[in-house]
């Protein structure tokens, strides 16, 4: 079953500077599979040095699970 994840970039001040939700970029993720996401940095709209990426879900429950294989940043 998919949940409404998303995820959101924070500033060195604990500042809210980007935020996307998974559904644009090919679903939310799954219970039952891997899902590999490929999102540029400039949908976030990030301005200055990103400190906290935040993988959430938005549904508000707070016992939800998800598992990260990996996280990679690239230059374009």
């Amino acid at each position: 079953a998919e949940k409404p994840y998303g995820i959101s970039l924070y500033n060195v001040n604990g500042e809210q500077v980007g935020q996307v939700y998974l559904g644009n970029y090919g679903g939310s993720p799954s219970t039952d599979s891997y899902k590999t996401y490929s999102i540029p940095l400039t949908d976030f709209g990030p301005k200055g040095i990103i400190a906290d990426i935040v993988i959430q879900d938005w549904t508000g429950n707070t016992n939800s699970q998800i598992q990260i294989d990996d996280i990679i940043l690239k230059a374009n």
